[in-house]
């Protein structure tokens, strides 16, 4: 298994702003228009840009992308055009990307430059609300795309106005979304199940999922985000006050919790140990797959939610943050082949 991400037991809750979740804003109303409420011709000619900005980064033409974008993102002291698309062109190299939504906004009241706060649904808890969106002109147009790939996708958002004419980018971002299509929404249900079911270790996984795939932008937020945050805090608090780490069991310490990722199996829990064996010795396997059954009694329900753990072992703690110390992990199955 090849992998992508890791992280400590104590996950990083993110403290977000909320934006308002109204269609308007003290000076002005919009009214959005959603996916075929839009006109069709001008659903295929910003398709047409979208096509052409890609093509202009997978090819890393820095004129053509230059063309498309908007003259307000060109004067932004920290963008950097050649080092977005040769960065981009790195991510498009490997994946597609489909439209997922898109949406015209038209504000009531212009002004030279105007905020909104963008809603497409009170009640569709999977989409995203566009926080403090800048309206250059009367309308903005915004495009959701998400990757298509398996393992670790992205979305790309972009936003459009309208100058001397002719639409511009004025937003261009990609963002961390999903693990084998679980969103932080779908994640979230994902926990609240096991925390039903008192699966404590498996609520903790999820819940760096969350935390990871929760805004794939600063300016994008789920409407539920302060409860999927409240749920992530809450787990990763009750994880730390109930293993009080590090523990033993059957003479092994254990000392820590992770997740990391993978293409195929997504979301990998890893128990962390201290061995005094040699880690080139292959008896190490043997050990890791000895303590698998009093782990799991440990770590209830992880064998119910996931596929595999890894079991990774080391000599020392891993304490010095500037020093790199080995291991060895041995993969466990949790799971019959179906």
């Amino acid at each position: 298994m090849t992998k992508r991400k890791k992280i400590l037991l104590i996950i990083a809750v993110t403290a977000l702003a909320l934006g308002a979740f109204w269609y308007y804003t003290s000076l002005n109303m919009v009214i959005t228009k959603a996916n075929a409420e839009i006109e069709l011709q001008l659903r295929q000619e910003i398709s047409e840009i979208k096509n052409e900005l890609f093509e202009g980064i997978k090819n890393r033409d820095y004129d053509k992308v230059s063309k498309l974008i908007s003259p307000k993102l060109l004067e932004v002291k920290d963008f950097d055009l050649k080092s977005f698309v040769n960065q981009a062109s790195t991510l498009l190299d490997k994946r597609d990307f489909l439209i997922a939504d898109q949406y015209l906004s038209t504000l009531k009241k212009i002004g030279k430059e105007s905020k909104a706060t963008i809603v497409p649904s009170l009640t569709d808890k999977s989409k995203f609300i566009i926080n403090n969106l800048t309206f250059f002109g009367k309308e903005s147009y915004n495009l959701f795309l998400k990757s298509t790939n398996p393992g670790w996708q992205h979305l790309s958002f972009i936003s459009l106005s309208k100058f001397k004419g002719k639409w511009k980018i004025n937003i261009i971002h990609f963002g961390d979304y999903s693990i084998n299509n679980l969103t932080a929404p779908k994640l979230y249900n994902l926990g609240i199940e096991a925390k039903n079911k008192n699966r404590l270790s498996s609520c903790v996984v999820y819940s760096w999922g969350i935390n990871k795939f929760l805004r794939p932008a600063p300016y994008l937020q789920y409407i539920d985000e302060q409860k999927y945050l409240k749920f992530v805090k809450s787990s990763v608090s009750e994880m730390n006050a109930t293993f009080k780490f590090p523990f033993i069991i059957d003479g092994i310490t254990i000392f820590g919790f992770q997740i990391e990722t993978t293409d195929n199996e997504g979301l990998i829990p890893i128990i962390l140990y201290i061995t005094d064996k040699d880690l080139n010795n292959p008896v190490l396997d043997e050990e890791a797959k000895q303590l698998k059954d009093e782990i799991l009694k440990k770590f209830y329900g992880l064998d119910n939610d996931f596929d595999y753990i890894v079991m990774r072992a080391y000599n020392e703690m891993p304490s010095d943050p500037n020093k790199k110390y080995n291991y060895r992990g041995t993969v466990i199955k949790l799971k019959a082949d179906k």
